[in-house]
């Protein structure tokens, strides 16, 4: 087995009284596509908020590529080379599409503010290749030709594939998805999916929260199950299919297989 890109060890967050995210602990390797499932509010979405430095730990380490992380803040993550996509749509409706996946080329600006300012040709040299980068992300994700369209003007489905897109820009070693599936319609789910495989097939691995059980059990290597902050369960989608302790968690809710 390969050494982990990513190892969590002991992940805990409390929120005052609120035990959210209790003493996690998994490893992803290079070039998996990794799910985390649970019900709601099994804690996910916290999951990734603390890995991406978005929530502060209460304890617990994070080491990504043999060196610990928990100690750098958010912004520092996509120059580390972890990306992610959100929950919520992202998406800045009074930009265009290619404008939307330039913002995500942020990690890679090696220029201060009065060299932006003053558009010195290095940082004219930046913005072109940004722009030459998010043109190639775009035609990726099949956008390339409503790269000028304003975003706003996008259906729900393209609005997540130019948050996908965005997340890509910055040539990311670990890609998070939150939800890449939320609102799609199956044309749209089966695209993600291709795009999915497709970004892991060009070296990057892949993390995703997701509720769609088919498409989690479609194109996982490895699945880990959280239940009430805790993980319960860890394994293939087979094992996680034939898991009692998961069909328990999951009862009252709809679980297809």
């Amino acid at each position: 087995m390969s050494t982990p890109i990513l190892e969590v060890d002991n992940l805990r967050k409390e929120f005052g009284g609120l035990v959210a995210v209790n003493d996690v602990s998994f490893k992803v390797h290079p070039g998996q596509i990794m799910a985390i499932i649970g019900p709601n509010g099994a804690g996910k979405t916290t999951t990734y908020n603390l890995i991406t430095k978005f929530y502060p730990l209460t304890s617990g380490n994070i080491i990504y590529k043999q060196k610990r992380i928990d100690h750098l803040p958010s912004h520092k993550m996509a120059g580390l080379g972890i990306t992610r996509t959100f929950q919520s749509l992202q998406i800045m409706n009074n930009m265009t599409v290619l404008e939307n996946v330039m913002v995500g080329y942020h990690c890679k600006s090696k220029h201060g503010l009065i060299t932006a300012a003053l558009r010195l040709p290095l940082y004219k040299k930046e913005e072109r290749d940004g722009r030459n980068k998010a043109m190639s992300v775009l035609e990726f994700v099949g956008l390339e030709s409503k790269a000028d369209w304003p975003a706003s003007s996008l259906s729900f489905g393209e609005q997540r594939m130019v948050e996908f897109a965005r997340a890509l820009v910055c040539d990311p070693d670990l890609l998070m998805l939150d939800e890449p599936a939320s609102g799609l319609n199956i044309p749209e789910m089966e695209h993600m999916a291709e795009l999915i495989y497709r970004v892991r097939d060009n070296g990057v691995t892949v993390m995703l929260i997701e509720h769609d059980m088919g498409l989690v059990m479609n194109i996982s290597d490895v699945v880990t199950v959280l239940n009430y902050g805790q993980k319960i369960a860890e394994g293939t989608p087979r094992d996680i299919q034939n898991n009692q302790d998961v069909i328990t968690a999951y009862l009252g809710e709809e679980l297809d297989f």
